[in-house]
């Protein structure tokens, strides 16, 4: 699980991961992001891990679905509105308990060694969609208002939200924006021999979050 301060890497995470090393872990599992570029600190991680030749396994998730049930719960639960910018791009969709059924399967049976698997649902939708499949679910009308990204900010901050992790989320949802979040993986179907979650599901597990 990445620590708040993922950012800096060299200041905290090589020296825990120095740790590792110094420790003879066996096998780490790691937590990171489905495309991972080099500039994010995702992917200094994983280059760092398999520099000290730590062995590894690399989870690359797509978009946490819980991100509705946790980041954005209380903006949906007041104002019944998925507020974030994200225009009209999908998303594959991904429930945390795949990764964490994913991830807990890796270290039981000591297999994957070595690779990096990409762990998304098997359907990208938009927030249009999610909205709707919400109302429906949850019989009561949520709607996606679209923002624009300076908007988004003003709400955010107004809801006590930090502004650098504001920021963030507004790197994200441009990419989103952007078409570049919505590739399908089916690494976790081939792993479990099972489909992911999916989004109905999800939203149906967690109706009490925004009710």
């Amino acid at each position: 699980m990445r620590p708040p301060e993922i950012g800096k890497v060299k200041k905290y995470m090589f020296p825990f991961m120095d740790l590792i090393k110094e420790k003879s872990i066996k096998h780490v599992v790691t937590l990171s992001i489905a495309d991972a570029m080099p500039f994010v600190p995702h992917y200094k991680i994983e280059r760092y891990l398999e520099k000290l030749k730590i062995t590894y396994t690399h989870i690359r998730a797509g978009y946490f679905m819980q991100n509705l049930s946790t980041t954005h719960k209380g903006i949906i639960q007041k104002e019944k509105d998925i507020f974030v910018p994200a225009g009209d791009g999908k998303i594959s969709f991904t429930d945390v308990r795949d990764i964490a059924e994913v991830a807990a399967t890796i270290l039981k049976s000591g297999r994957q060694k070595n690779r990096t698997l990409r762990i998304t649902g098997d359907t990208a939708w938009n927030f249009h969609e999610v909205a709707e499949k919400m109302t429906s679910i949850l019989n009561q009308p949520i709607r996606y208002s679209n923002p624009s990204g300076r908007e988004f900010k003003k709400k955010m901050l107004e809801y006590g939200f930090h502004r650098g992790m504001t920021r963030i989320m507004r790197i994200i949802y441009s990419a989103v924006k952007s078409n570049n979040s919505d590739t399908i993986y089916l690494d976790f179907k081939k792993l479990l021999k099972k489909k992911p979650r999916s989004l109905d599901q999800f939203i149906k597990d967690y109706a009490e979050s925004w009710t």
